[in-house]
């Protein structure tokens, strides 16, 4: 499942490659679309840059796969 936050919001970290991604404007519209917002606007979602790779750290119901679903929705290039 995930570790906990302070708040005892679930919590899923996935890292994606930054080689797949395409831009990160096409990125963070997938997250976007994936995972969307909370009734306040702010993200289900955050990230950090790490390196060569994303870290996506999700707060709401996680797809099995986040890699995945934004290759199956064009937002990162298939590797």
């Amino acid at each position: 499942m995930g570790a906990f936050n302070p708040n005892n919001v679930p919590t899923w970290t996935h890292y994606i490659s930054k080689h797949l991604i395409i831009t990160k404007e096409t990125f963070f519209d997938g997250l976007e679309w994936i995972y969307g917002k909370k009734a306040d606007g702010t993200p289900n979602y955050g990230w950090e840059d790490e390196g060569d790779k994303m870290k996506v750290t999700v707060f709401t119901q996680e797809p099995k796969d986040l890699k995945e679903r934004l290759q199956a929705i064009g937002q990162i290039e298939k590797d």
